[in-house]
């Protein structure tokens, strides 16, 4: 589990310019443009739902709980951690490769 934390964590830190602790619509919007990716409805209504708590911004722990949940279909800290644990080793790194900032569109 840490391991995944650690290359979300890398991720998050890439979109977070401001090195504010969140990661904000323009923030997301600036890092997809470098990327070469598009922006358009479907990405604004990911951010919303990224968003959970409606702030406007994407804080660490909403990232990992919708983006590593969606990934392993959990929507607990307790149960993404069970999941992980029981993955074999080779589940393992193709969870690991499927988490490649550049897979994730960011």
């Amino acid at each position: 589990y840490d391991e995944v934390k650690v290359l979300l964590k890398e991720a998050f830190d890439a979109v977070d310019e401001d090195k504010s602790g969140t990661a904000t619509l323009e923030e997301v919007k600036a890092f997809r443009t470098k990327l070469g990716l598009a922006w358009g409805a479907d990405e604004e209504a990911l951010f919303k739902v990224l968003d959970q708590d409606g702030s406007g911004s994407i804080t660490f722990e909403e990232w990992i709980t919708v983006i590593l949940g969606t990934m392993l279909d959990s929507t607990t800290a307790d149960d993404m951690s069970t999941k992980l644990e029981a993955m074999s080793s080779s589940e393992f790194d193709q969870l690991l490769a499927d988490l490649d900032p550049k897979k994730l569109g960011m």
